[in-house]
């Protein structure tokens, strides 16, 4: 019964914190030591103290710890540096159609957890819209939908990772029984807002296949490298070649830095300012 009660006070402590805008980080920190506490912390104190050091120096942890980093780190590199943008803005010009770009672009953008990415997307799906006449609200509706449909597949969605950690599982085994929820939402979605709409005209515009494609390829070289390595890379004679997720997205900061050391922002602690301490206290918690 006590632990029952626990439980609801959490939930209470949460919501209350949650409503002053406390850190997602401090939250869970709170409300497990509240946990905690029901759970036998009356009698025996120190307990507390001994679960969270096991859990603060715990191999797991800290690599889960330092994989957030370095992806909030990825993202931050690549939105200053203009790599992002260059890569949205080439993948709408690549697929030859307003529909396709508005499905592909909130996506490429909601691969990483850039601050502020919803407000990144919003300007380029609101452009993009204003081709089909489409209102705000659907505007906003398509945004939201195309940037969280593949939280099921990505390599370096922070819920998939929390999630392959509890399970203990390969990531690549969750992805091969989850991309048919993201295949779904993104086929629902493009029936759902643009099925009735007419086709395109293509209005005399000359396309550059290779050009556009060589600018995808270019500008999202990082995000495509570490997300290559993290998933495994096939090498001849060798097999499957699969190193830790960290090692992946340290190589596509450092190639995303190499990439964009003419941007008029670059600073070499770019990496280490990109950090997301919050959102790292609060995954890796």
């Amino acid at each position: 019964m006590r632990e029952i009660i626990g439980v609801l006070v959490a939930f209470a402590l949460i919501f209350w914190l949650v409503g002053r805008k406390v850190q997602l980080g401090l939250i869970m920190l709170y409300s497990s030591t509240v946990l905690g506490i029901f759970a036998g912390g009356f009698e025996e104190p120190y307990r507390i103290l001994v679960t969270f050091y096991k859990a603060l120096t715990d191999h797991d942890t800290i690599e889960f710890a330092v994989i957030i980093a370095l992806i909030t780190a990825l993202g931050r590199v690549m939105e200053d540096l203009g790599l992002l943008e260059n890569m949205s803005n080439a993948v709408a010009r690549l697929l030859r159609s307003t529909k396709a770009a508005l499905v592909a672009v909130p996506g490429v953008i909601g691969c990483l957890p850039v601050f502020g990415g919803a407000m990144l997307s919003a300007p380029l799906v609101d452009s993009l819209g204003d081709r089909l006449d489409l209102d705000p609200d659907r505007k906003a509706a398509i945004n939201i939908l195309f940037r969280h449909t593949w939280v099921f597949v990505f390599p370096f969605s922070t819920s998939l990772m929390l999630a392959v950690r509890i399970a203990e599982l390969d990531i690549t085994e969750i992805i091969k029984v989850q991309w048919p929820m993201t295949v779904a939402g993104i086929v629902a979605g493009y029936l759902y807002f643009f099925g009735r709409m007419p086709r395109e005209a293509n209005g005399g515009k000359v396309f550059r296949f290779w050009a556009d494609l060589r600018d995808v390829l270019v500008n999202g070289a990082p995000l495509l490298v570490a997300v290559l390595l993290g998933i495994g890379l096939p090498v001849p004679f060798v097999g499957v070649v699969k190193p830790p997720l960290y090692v992946g997205l340290a190589v596509g900061v450092v190639l995303g830095m190499a990439l964009g050391r003419r941007h008029p922002k670059f600073r070499w602690d770019l990496p280490i300012r990109g950090i997301q301490w919050a959102m790292v206290g609060a995954w890796s918690g």
